[in-house]
């Protein structure tokens, strides 16, 4: 494994737990003096940069000093600019001392339009290193004596994004088709050395094909399999929704030894055969024969027999999955193992078999430099921008608040992420935090400012109290302010999935406005002041279709043609009024609180 240059360039490690232990101990005991050395070195090669050049015209010495007095902290619309000429063909040297190898896309289904960021071999090279950190720290924890790592493999589901290239031929893509197509990140978990499926399969371009002909592979080669996951725990719902439409022709194929003929892309085609080259009924009936039971509880360890751990990602508005994952994985440990975004990768979880409620991650020093912006949880406004006001990494204290803003190797310089962090504890002298949400995602009629964090506790407590006694379960939602009407209200869209329970009828309709009272009375005190004044309307919950979400997927998606399945995060609070009556009209019924 490829060290940060400043450790000592061109050193490696030994791919192995005990190494990977003893870096990230040095590392996270050295934690302020990694990040003052990480800051140095990007501001030796980069302070040349048009960007950062005139705040270091007349520096002295003290390059830190001057970087934290002069440069302000930055969002996208102050970024683009620079974005727009390097994709126009002007030099990297705006921003980057090294050569732009490719803008990262992000894919725009948070809340915000689609952004791009600059991406350098040196990032890449840390990507691949922090990747490598991850899977050996999950590895430590997972794999024993009577299982060893020989022979196990990952079957761990991602899909290629449409591509395109500026008018200066620079290649734009989604971080994680970056990951899939760049040689300088092979050994990363989207492209496991130890996966279940060839390249030819991961690599299809057909999204549909990709996702069965992975599922495939990870039947055919159930028994070796040691991990099932997606990067998202949306995806992975979604993969759970595709085997209960597919599951009956996929075992067709392993009975008959014969792939089916919509399996069209060649290179898919050709790699399945080399795996499917006979038939295999024996495999085939003990697949069906776990399919064909009633309830699909556990249904990942019943098909996964050796499998130790769903890795997704579960923090933030992925959390609404988690009863889902635990239904489906029958007890097995939910794994969320990295905080990363399109800016970069910047979290590892230490504690990988944590309650899945609970995960934090440590900020890896060598990753980037971080600041924190101090935040209100109770407000929306901006923190106090004053340059002197912004932690250090080492200097946040536990269960603050902070908006997280990162200088890159690759040319951010301040940039403010727009994640909002909780710090839960410290690592040795490197904190770890708790992703609480994306800044300004909210609901607001008047002064009420709802946030995605406030609307899946309180929807949990609608999940857990009312829904799952009665043998429901919430399969997604989505949320909007509707204030057409007077006075506005919320309004909630919930798919549901019915194990057994009461079936639509007088039992149903008194547990949904149960569901409704429990949110409306559950949301913060400024709501509730609303609620009494007669500012805010009664709370709408709107139960759709079967089948709504994956259509709310494909019309988002529709409208950003280069975003992709893997790096779709579910709408939480939808704006569009398209994406509004396409919703409304998946309504079977409509529901309001007291």
């Amino acid at each position: 494994m490829e060290l940060p240059s400043f450790h000592r360039k061109n050193q490696t490690i030994n791919d192995d737990e005990e190494s990977v232990e003893a870096l990230l101990k040095k590392m996270t005991m050295d934690a302020g003096k990694i990040q003052d050395q990480v800051l140095e070195e990007i501001l030796a090669k980069n302070s040349k940069t048009e960007y950062l050049s005139r705040f270091f015209a007349d520096a002295d010495d003290n390059v830190k000093q001057v970087f934290k007095k002069k440069v302000p902290l930055v969002e996208y619309s102050d970024l683009l600019p620079y974005i727009d000429r390097i994709a126009d063909g002007e030099p990297h040297s705006i921003v980057s001392a090294d050569p732009i190898l490719e803008l990262i896309r992000s894919s725009g289904t948070s809340g915000g339009k689609q952004k791009l960021f600059p991406r350098t071999a040196q990032e890449l090279r840390l990507t691949a290193s922090f990747h490598e950190c991850s899977r050996n720290i999950l590895n430590k924890h997972i794999v024993d004596d009577d299982q060893p790592l020989n022979g196990r493999k990952r079957m761990f589901l991602s899909f290629l994004a449409p591509e395109n290239t500026t008018p200066s031929n620079l290649v734009v893509r989604s971080a994680v088709t970056s990951i899939m197509r760049n040689t300088l990140a092979q050994s990363l978990p989207l492209n496991p050395p130890l996966g279940t499926s060839p390249p030819e399969v991961t690599m299809c371009k057909d999204v549909r094909q990709s996702m069965y002909s992975q599922l495939l592979c990870g039947l055919l080669r159930r028994e070796s399999v040691m991990s099932v996951g997606t990067i998202f725990a949306a995806g992975f719902v979604h993969m759970i929704k595709f085997l209960e439409q597919h599951w009956e022709a996929l075992c067709c194929n392993i009975r008959q030894g014969r792939i089916s003929d919509w399996i069209d892309d060649p290179k898919c085609r050709g790699a399945l055969s080399y795996i499917l080259s006979r038939p295999m009924p024996d495999l085939a009936d003990a697949i069906s024969k776990e399919f064909e039971n009633k309830s699909w509880e556990g249904i990942i360890k019943k098909l996964w027999p050796g499998v130790k751990c769903i890795e997704t990602v579960v923090t933030g508005s992925m959390a609404q999955y988690i009863p889902k994952l635990e239904f489906y994985g029958g007890g097995l440990p939910i794994v969320s193992m990295i905080y990363a975004a399109s800016e970069g990768s910047f979290g590892i979880n230490l504690k990988p078999l944590s309650d899945p409620y609970d995960v934090s991650y440590c900020l890896a020093p060598w990753m980037a430099y971080y600041e924190f912006l101090p935040f209100d949880p109770t407000s929306e406004d901006d923190a106090d921008l004053n340059n002197g006001k912004v932690v250090d990494l080492v200097h946040v204290k536990v269960g603050q608040h902070y908006e997280l803003v990162v200088t890159t190797c690759s040319g951010l310089n301040r940039y403010r992420v727009g994640d909002i962090l909780m710090v839960s504890s410290f690592h040795n002298n490197a904190p770890q935090f708790r992703f609480v949400r994306r800044k300004n995602v909210i609901l607001s009629i008047d002064f009420d400012k709802t946030t995605e964090e406030d609307l899946i506790k309180t929807i949990s407590k609608a999940i857990h109290n009312i829904l799952e006694p009665h043998g429901f379960l919430l399969t997604d939602y989505t949320s909007y302010a509707d204030s057409r009407s007077f006075p506005g209200h919320y309004v909630l869209f919930w798919e549901l999935q019915d194990h057994g329970g009461l079936g639509h009828d007088d039992g149903f309709v008194q547990m949904m406005r149960g569901c409704c009272n429990l949110v409306d009375e559950s949301l913060d005190e400024a709501y509730k002041k609303c609620r009494v004044r007669n500012l805010i309307g009664p709370l709408e919950i709107k139960v759709v279709k079967q089948g709504t979400f994956d259509a709310l997927m494909d019309f988002t998606l529709s409208r950003r043609k280069s975003a992709s399945p893997s790096q779709y995060k579910p709408l939480k609070c939808i704006t569009s009024e398209d994406a509004i009556q396409m919703m409304n009209s998946m309504v079977i019924a409509t529901f309001f609180s007291n």
